[in-house]
Order: C-alpha cells, then sequence, then structure tokens
C-alpha cells in the first residue's frame, strides 16, 4: 500500500518549489539586466509568484517575499546592509494583502476585476513597505516611492499577465486546502461508482 503524503509534507513541496522558482528567476532577471544600459529598469516575475503562494497557503508564504529581496540584492553585487534590509523588510508589507481574501479566494479568482485588482494592491504594498522602511535610512519617502513605482510599472503589467494566466489554470491559483478537499472528494465518487459497477 502506498504511503499517502501529509498535508505538511505537501505544503513544504509545493512552497519549496514556488521558492526555488522564485530565486532562480529573480537572479537570471537582474544578472541578465543588472547593467549600465538598464539604469533605470528591472525586471522580476517575484510578484505574481509571491501573490499565487499566498492564494495557495495565505501567511505561510511569507518567506518568499523575504527571500526575493535578498536574492536581488546578492545579486546586483554592490548591495549594502541597508539595500538587504530595505528590500527583504519592506517586501513583507505584501503580506496585507491577505485582507482581500476576506472576500473570498474564489470570488477572487472568478472575477477578472478582482484578480487585477489583488495583482495591483500587492504591487503598491511592496512599494510602499520599501519606502516606509527606507525612511530609517535616511530616505526621503515619497521620491523613493515614485522611484519604486516607475521602475516597477513594467513588473506591474507583467504580473497581472500571469496571474490573469495563473487564475484559469487548475489548481493553480486556488487554496490548496479547498483543491485538495475537492480532488479527495472526486476521487471518492469515482471510487464508489466503480464499485456500484462491480
Amino acid at each position: 500500500m502506498k504511503k499517502q503524503i501529509t498535508l505538511k509534507q505537501y505544503r513544504l513541496l509545493d512552497l519549496s518549489i514556488f521558492t526555488i522558482v522564485l530565486c532562480l528567476f529573480e537572479f537570471l532577471s537582474v544578472y541578465i539586466l543588472n547593467n549600465d544600459d538598464y539604469p533605470y529598469f528591472s525586471l522580476s516575475i517575484s510578484l505574481p509568484i509571491i501573490l499565487i503562494c499566498m492564494m495557495r497557503w495565505n501567511y505561510r508564504s511569507f518567506i518568499l517575499p523575504i527571500l526575493s529581496g535578498v536574492v536581488y540584492c546578492l545579486t546586483i553585487g554592490n548591495a549594502t546592509i541597508d539595500n538587504y534590509v530595505i528590500y527583504s523588510i519592506g517586501n513583507l508589507f505584501i503580506l496585507l494583502n491577505l485582507i482581500w481574501f476576506k472576500l473570498g479566494k474564489d470570488k477572487i479568482r472568478s472575477s477578472g476585476l478582482l484578480t487585477i485588482l489583488y495583482t495591483i494592491s500587492g504591487f503598491i504594498l511592496m512599494c510602499l513597505g520599501r519606502s516606509v522602511v527606507s525612511i530609517f535610512f535616511d530616505g526621503k519617502f515619497l521620491s523613493v516611492l515614485i522611484g519604486f513605482l516607475g521602475t516597477g510599472f513594467i513588473n506591474l503589467l507583467l504580473s497581472c499577465f500571469i496571474i490573469m494566466i495563473a487564475r484559469i489554470q487548475p489548481g493553480i491559483f486556488v487554496d490548496q486546502i479547498t483543491y485538495l478537499k475537492e480532488v479527495q472528494k472526486e476521487i471518492t465518487e469515482e471510487s464508489k461508482e466503480q464499485t456500484n459497477e462491480i
């Protein structure tokens, strides 16, 4: 008899896979574009990955925004301790996006408008968080915020596109506990039908 994977094991495996994907793409995007030809441009898909994981596992995805900031700073090569704190801690503001789930995850996923708003607010919260943390390192809040919003605007558009694709894929942009229960229910029903046929 096959040993079934536990929920904790599945969650750890799932978050580990998304974490590896996030770190890999964050490294590649920053490494490729980190040169003098693109001084005011950055490309990243960390936002949609974080938002997808939040939809899947709620607050348990907190490690992803931290690692996103750490990998970014490691990759640019000349980051200071200030940069590490601003990006890793500032990114955690995106967890405030969990408030959206009060509306119901299915409602957010089924509505294109709510999905876009969920993505936009996540982007703004990350920029806002970095700007707030930068104050403690003598940063000028408004100018820093405008800088983050401006350089990350293309990432927002890319994130909206990725999330809109993810929401129509089975089992991706959904709460995983609810999804697993539905899958288990379907398996049980199919098993009963096969038993009745015999």
